[in-house]
């Protein structure tokens, strides 16, 4: 997977809405094509379009790892995101789920810290389709406008966004 495209009635909300995540935003026009917001993560592109007579994505599940759930979900509800799943501790790790300001689901995950052994992509390509609880999230790491993969980890849970690193 190389792009992911949200739809949004509000693209500037939206943006400050995901850039509170970490992600950074340029806005982008395509010929004659809408402005739209445009965020890069290792070769990953996850836009923001406006919603005009499309339907709307917020059918999309979308999955993010962070460094602290507990204080981005703070922040996100602090800008009126709906509170899914409370922070707790999972078998990927630190996670939670909000809504996001537009309606789509939104999953934030720390992974645990334990390091994760280099039998992911094994693991990845031997799981059944049906069973994905075999998998291990992937770290993200942001330094100013470059997000790297520091643990060289493959993929985030199945109803994830996934980036290869």
């Amino acid at each position: 997977m190389n792009l992911l495209v949200l739809r949004s009635p509000d693209i500037d909300r939206a943006s400050k809405f995901y850039a509170g995540m970490g992600l950074l935003f340029t806005k982008h026009r395509h010929g004659t094509g809408p402005e739209h917001y445009s965020s890069c993560v290792d070769g990953f592109v996850f836009e923001i379009y406006p919603l005009g007579n499309q339907p709307p994505t917020t059918g999309t599940r979308i999955g993010f790892c962070v460094d602290d759930v507990d204080s981005i979900v703070t922040m996100l509800v602090g800008m009126g995101a709906e509170l899914i799943s409370p922070v707790a501790d999972s078998e990927w790790g630190r996670r939670a789920v909000v809504k996001d300001l537009d309606g789509h689901v939104v999953e934030l995950l720390k992974p645990p810290s334990s390091s994760r052994n280099s039998s992911t992509a094994s693991k990845r390509a031997s799981t059944d389709e049906g069973d994905m609880s075999q998998l291990m999230p992937r770290d993200l790491a942001f330094e100013g406008s470059t997000v790297y993969s520091p643990s060289g980890s493959e993929m985030l849970r199945s109803d994830s966004i996934s980036a290869k690193s």
